[in-house]
């Protein structure tokens, strides 16, 4: 798990990551506030798939508030 999320606070700094998918790593709620941290302040990427992260209603909603203030993510996929 590690890995993974020290993964996503690096994509913060990535200015040429336009599509990334993170779907079915099994984040959990831990991992799912990284991805919602990092897409606060990246603001290069474009797609991003979280699908099957097992993320909380919680976890969900810091992730909406995190795209509310990225005027450059155009999808956004999450599933189960």
């Amino acid at each position: 798990m590690w890995c993974k999320i020290t993964f996503v606070f690096h994509a913060q700094e990535n200015v040429r990551l336009k599509k990334c998918n993170l779907a079915w790593n099994g984040f959990g709620p831990e991992g799912g506030v990284a991805i919602a941290d990092a897409l606060m302040t990246n603001n290069s990427l474009q797609d991003i798939d979280i699908s099957g992260n097992r993320l909380s209603a919680d976890v969900a909603i810091k992730v909406a508030k995190a795209i509310m203030n990225n005027d450059n993510i155009r999808t956004l996929k999450v599933g189960m």
